[in-house]
């Protein structure tokens, strides 16, 4: 990390130190919550396919993916499985 003159930052700093700043609101915010959600579901399905490498599989960074999503990011799978038993619910209506 460069200093300008008594170490003070430069002004690319303060940008860098912004964007940071930025990054993380969105990341604690709802819709950033939901994106790391689907994303860490979505990985964790894309390693547990069976059509790839074995090195690329990784199945205990699936694991791992899933217990950050359980744990921390859960809204992702919690709307799913709303949506799940919403279609459940409905297809059992059409059919009676």
């Amino acid at each position: 990390m460069t200093r300008t003159y008594k170490g003070r930052k430069t002004q690319a700093e303060k940008d860098n130190d912004e964007a940071v700043d930025n990054a993380r609101a969105f990341a604690n915010s709802i819709r950033g919550q939901f994106i790391s959600s689907q994303a860490l579901t979505v990985a964790a399905r894309a390693i547990d396919n069976p059509g790839l490498r074995m090195i690329e599989r990784e199945p205990s960074n699936a694991a791992d993916m899933l217990y950050l999503r359980d744990s921390i990011f859960p809204l992702y799978s919690v709307i799913q499985d709303a949506r799940d038993r919403h279609a459940s619910v409905t297809a059992k209506r059409t059919a009676t």
